[in-house]
């Protein structure tokens, strides 16, 4: 085995890892933040919290360095709108649909993600990142996350909530692709931006935060979730999916949506002892098989010109 099938292996390793990093630790954002809800918090003092708690940590870890940019730095108005797609108005639709919708169809719902990225990439990223396989997988996967949820069993109304967290989904979604054209072809490393993005993403949040009048100080529980929600759920899965994003595009970093559910479903047979089907173990493999597709190989990558 050659240099190259080495480097090679250990690129497919580490995306995979990467992967189920940032599965592991969104999937549980659904969660905490029932648990802040439940405690009083209300969604635009959890989303302003939740932002400036993940702006704190990412400075920390990696202070932007603005004088080694050379003039070829992010724009302001670029890093707005990312922020504003990605991080502002997913976080605050998701915490106002969670008062009425439950943790596990919230998560289920972010499965849509995935085919927004894959249509809007397709219209208006680096077109030739799509290819039929990328699609297949983004298609494949879809129908193992419907095996694996079983939505037919159970009836999902159309309501507010549902509308805000596919609202949310497709932020995520036009985020992603805005973030690979405009922020991550800068001379701004994947953390300097990933710091740049959450402080702009906590300024506009302080906004709804502050016309919403809610300055009740939360429990200790609370604050608790709020805390692990910015550590654990942002600051944590921005800076994977920054660096996803740089070396695999949007699509691929957005099919992460697809492998929530599969978290979701093993933690809960796991940990609270529930039951299996036996589709869903058939919906766990079409999912990754799904997956796997969009996973770019080393020659792909070549020649779509990607490091």
């Amino acid at each position: 085995m050659g240099q190259g099938d080495v480097d090679g292996a250990r690129s497919a390793v580490g995306s995979w890892v990467g992967l189920g990093l940032l599965a592991a630790a969104w999937g549980s954002t659904f969660l905490w933040i029932d648990v802040a809800l439940s405690e009083g918090v209300s969604p635009a003092v959890l989303t302003v919290g939740r932002a400036l708690v993940a702006t704190v940590a990412l400075a920390a870890v990696g202070w932007p360095r603005f004088r080694s940019w050379g003039g070829n730095g992010p724009r302001p108005r670029d890093l707005l709108l990312a922020s504003a797609l990605c991080n502002a108005m997913p976080f605050l639709c998701v915490s106002i649909a969670q008062q009425t919708v439950s943790s596990g169809i919230a998560g289920v719902l972010s499965v849509t993600t995935p085919l927004w990225a894959v249509l809007l990439e397709s219209r208006w990223g680096r077109q030739e990142l799509i290819r039929g396989r990328q699609f297949a997988g983004v298609a494949v996967g879809f129908v193992g996350v419907c095996m694996l949820s079983e939505p037919w069993r159970g009836h999902v109304s159309w309501s507010a909530g549902v509308v805000l967290l596919l609202a949310a989904a497709a932020g995520y979604a036009a985020g992603f692709v805005f973030m690979v054209r405009r922020l991550i072809p800068t001379a701004a490393a994947p953390a300097e931006l990933a710091t740049l993005q959450m402080f702009a993403a906590t300024l506009l949040l302080a906004i709804p935060a502050g016309v919403s009048g809610d300055y009740a100080i939360p429990t200790l529980t609370g604050a608790l979730a709020v805390v692990v929600i910015g550590l654990v759920c942002t600051a944590f899965t921005f800076t994977i999916a920054y660096r996803m994003l740089a070396s695999e595009g949007a699509t691929r970093t957005a099919v992460v949506g697809y492998v929530i559910p599969v978290v979701a479903v093993l933690l809960g047979a796991l940990v609270l002892s529930e039951q299996l089907r036996p589709l869903a173990f058939v919906g766990i493999g079409v999912v990754l098989a799904g997956v796997a597709l969009t996973r770019s190989s080393p020659a792909d990558r070549a020649l779509a010109g990607q490091p």
